[in-house]
């Protein structure tokens, strides 16, 4: 296969107490955002996570707090909108 298959999508609007969550996360480093004295991303109310899944077990997954517009090509290589496809939690 020379193409990853997107398997599962999701993409989901966080609550409060998952945005504080992702304070404690490893990957997650704070010192990014002390030099410019710049909010946290976890304090925007819109902080959102999507998540797309492959055949191969692998995975994308996104924090973002503004749209995100992604594409794939099926299998005839026809561009697909992603938002075409998410679920979207409001």
């Amino acid at each position: 296969m020379g193409a990853r298959c997107v398997s599962e999508q999701e993409s989901k609007v966080l609550d409060s107490s998952e945005r504080a969550a992702l304070l404690d996360r490893a990957e997650f480093d704070v010192r990014g955002y002390q030099k410019n004295n710049t909010p946290l991303p976890t304090d925007d109310p819109a902080l959102t996570r999507t998540r797309l899944g492959f055949i191969d077990w692998g995975y994308l997954e996104i924090l973002h707090g503004e749209d995100v517009r992604m594409g794939v090509l099926d299998a005839s290589s026809k561009l697909i909108d992603l938002t075409s496809l998410l679920p979207m939690d409001a």
